[in-house]
């Protein structure tokens, strides 16, 4: 009995997490160890979509909601909210198709965030004020040049391959840093004398 409650439990907190508005930091639902009751049940594909919507995983999605069709449909705030997870997960894909890069290489084409979310070029700018005025991203578009700078993006709960990707990119900023203090070193000797 008690490991039904739990289960149900950990169901009605990804489910709320899913089509709650305001979540998108996955990071932070997959770290409460009720999620992990999902795993080995018939509920374990909703574990695997809260892990694909902490990834930005657009096409996972698309491959767990195939699977799965016939779950999902049984639940019925899942089917009713469908669309607005399509939206949702194309957000969380966006912020990731930002994260990946690096700091100073944060102005995409439009074509680039259609390429990434999966959507039409007519899609993108809604994408990009939809992220903006919920608080994700900062940045700017330029309609003219069909461009997006990214100057802020949320921070968020990381996971293993997050992190594995930070990891990288601290590497080669402290790279960069020492490449930098050489050349410095080089250039004015007299300033380290």
């Amino acid at each position: 009995a008690r490991s039904r409650v739990q289960k149900r439990l950990a169901v009605d907190v990804s489910l709320a997490a899913l089509v709650g508005e305001t979540v998108f930091n996955y990071g932070e639902v997959l770290s409460q160890p009720i999620v992990k009751v999902l795993d080995n049940t018939d509920f374990a594909w909703l574990h695997e979509i809260l892990q694909v919507f902490s990834a930005g995983d657009i096409d996972r999605f698309s491959s767990i909601c195939a699977a799965n069709k016939d779950a999902i449909n049984a639940e019925p705030v899942l089917k009713q909210n469908f669309e607005m997870l399509r939206q949702k997960i194309a957000l969380l894909c966006l912020m990731q198709a930002i994260f990946v890069r690096p700091p100073e290489d944060r102005l995409l084409s439009l074509k680039e965030v259609a390429h990434a979310t999966k959507l039409e070029m007519d899609q993108v700018e809604w994408l990009l004020m939809k992220a903006m005025s919920k608080g994700l991203i900062r940045g700017k578009i330029d309609q003219v040049e069909q461009t997006v700078h990214i100057s802020w993006l949320k921070p968020r709960v990381l996971d293993a391959d997050q992190l594995s990707t930070l990891k990288d990119k601290l590497g080669v900023w402290k790279d960069n840093v020492d490449k930098t203090l050489l050349f410095i070193e080089s250039e004015t000797p007299e300033l380290f004398q």
